[in-house]
């Protein structure tokens, strides 16, 4: 197996695991976000998506999804 080589430098960093609550947050927040996106389309004002998006984690959260 070949080891990749650093630029001059640059050190490997080494990241701590997310959190599972963190990982699962963020996963409802990009899926709201791309269904979001998919019923929507691109080209509305930014105030539009965020308000949708809004309403698609308040509605996961009433139907206790979270």
């Amino acid at each position: 197996m070949e080891s990749k080589r650093l630029m001059p430098g640059m050190q490997k960093k080494n990241y701590l695991p997310i959190p599972v609550e963190t990982e699962r947050t963020g996963k409802l927040v990009l899926d709201a976000a791309y269904k979001v996106h998919t019923v929507l389309g691109p080209g509305l004002l930014e105030s539009v998506y965020q308000t949708a998006i809004e309403h698609v984690l308040k509605t996961l959260v009433s139907a206790n999804w979270i």
